[in-house]
């Protein structure tokens, strides 16, 4: 994935299909069990900060990073 990203639905509706349910549910798993988290795009990957850097998702060519 080259193209820049300015939200993380935006991200998420890029990533294969295949892997677009798993970033959903981690997406909603994040926001309920860190609802203050801010949500933003950290070098091209979502990302969220709570009093600094929380978690980061990544969709990669043989892989998922959480």
């Amino acid at each position: 994935m080259s193209k820049l990203f300015k939200t993380v639905e935006d991200y998420i509706k890029n990533v294969p299909k295949d892997e677009q349910g798993v970033f959903i549910d981690l997406r909603e798993a994040i926001k309920e069990a860190a609802p203050e988290a801010e949500e933003l795009i950290s070098y091209q990957i979502p990302t969220y900060k709570f009093h600094g850097p929380l978690v980061h998702f990544k969709s990669g060519a043989n892989y998922l990073s959480f």
